[in-house]
């Protein structure tokens, strides 16, 4: 009689290899479930101070380099290791702050040099959406996109030493065709559209590129100061006279209508003090 363990044999084996395979799944289709959950309890905590005790004003930090994606800030941290932060999870605080009736107010709390001008503004729209006061505190550094953002506030605070505006706008990149003709490397252009190629370093850039590329810069230039003039109610004019480039030491800032007040986070809790009533007891979540 012929013997059946060579069958049984393999169908044990395919049986364990389901098995096995099954078990993968399920481990990680829990992980990711467990990771998602996580992430929704870490949403839907509220707000408190380092110790964990209550307050009412929530802090939000904006540190490093401003994106608009997280995507994009967690790329750049993860090349070069550096400090970065996205529009995009700052909107999602600000939306948080908004929902949370326990929280009475928000410091956005900058030390950046700044970065997406896009990200600056999506962060200052939506304060200014906010139907709750607003502070930005800025700590050592509120440049360019940065300071931005911080005009969506309702006051602007800075530290005696810090650097404030920076406001302009830069679309530089590195011309790197000398070196690929020193490499005999040429750039053979395959396009449709006549400026398909414009910014890419590896293709010559032409007079007409370059005066695109110029037109497009001063165009965002031209709406950077436009929305900083609106926001801190000043005149395009004296916006565009402040709009070199350069950054100012508070005190400067102070005297030409960048900022508010110099100052630190208990400047800031007695500015919400006035702002919400004297039995409001502000109490920063940080």
């Amino acid at each position: 009689m012929k013997s059946n363990l060579p069958t049984l044999a393999r169908y044990t084996a395919v049986a364990i290899i389901l098995i096995a395979c099954f078990g993968v799944t399920a481990f990680v289709v829990g992980k990711a479930l467990l990771k998602e959950q996580v992430k929704l309890g870490e949403s839907n905590q509220g707000f408190s101070t380092a110790d964990g005790g209550e307050c009412n004003i929530a802090v939000i930090p904006l540190v490093g380099g401003l994106y608009a994606s997280e995507a994009d800030a967690q790329s750049q941290t993860a090349t070069d290791n550096s400090d970065n932060v996205s529009a995009e999870y700052i909107l999602q605080q600000i939306e948080r702050v908004q929902d949370d009736s326990s929280i009475k107010g928000v410091v956005l709390r900058i030390d950046s040099q700044g970065g997406s001008t896009v990200g600056g503004d999506l962060i200052a729209n939506a304060l200014k959406r906010l139907n709750k006061p607003s502070a930005a505190v800025i700590w050592g550094l509120g440049a360019s996109a940065a300071y931005l953002a911080a005009t969506g506030a309702n006051t602007i605070i800075a530290s005696p030493s810090s650097n404030i505006g920076d406001i302009g706008v830069t679309d530089s990149y590195l011309d790197q065709t000398g070196k690929d003709a020193q490499n005999g490397q040429k750039f053979i252009s395959i396009i449709a559209g006549t400026y398909k190629d414009v910014g890419n370093p590896d293709s010559p850039l032409t007079p007409a590129g370059y005066a695109l590329l110029q037109q497009e810069t001063n165009e965002v230039y031209q709406n950077f100061v436009q929305e900083v003039a609106q926001n801190r109610s000043m005149s395009v004019s004296a916006v565009k006279a402040l709009a070199s480039g350069t950054p100012f030491i508070a005190s400067s800032a102070t005297s030409t209508g960048l900022i508010d007040a110099i100052g630190d986070s208990e400047t800031a809790r007695e500015w919400f003090q006035q702002k919400l009533g004297a039995n409001s007891n502000p109490v920063l979540c940080e």
